[in-house]
């Protein structure tokens, strides 16, 4: 649900975010701590992922410095994906 995937682009589809599908690795009520495995598991996850696409970065800081960013439409994905994410997670 990252905002600057919207920069230029429409909203991706339902699931093929990498965020919204990951898992988190401590949930409450369970013990903290971080294991080998979930440093395998994010590198997987960071190797699978596209590289920083530094012009949508440029575009992004660009319309927020001009004031022109936060639109109706990057809100209104922003709460769909945000309920969207709470309801995945009951």
């Amino acid at each position: 649900m990252s905002d600057i995937a919207l920069v230029g682009h429409p909203a991706r589809p339902v699931g093929e975010s990498p965020v919204a599908n990951s898992q988190v690795a401590c949930r409450p009520g369970e013990e903290q701590g971080l294991t080998d495995r979930d440093f395998s598991r994010w590198q997987t996850t960071l190797k699978r992922m596209e590289p920083i696409r530094w012009d949508r970065v440029r575009a992004a800081k660009s319309a927020m410095d001009a004031g022109e960013y936060l639109t109706q439409d990057r809100i209104d994905a922003a709460v769909d994906g945000l309920l969207r994410d709470l309801s995945d997670q009951q």
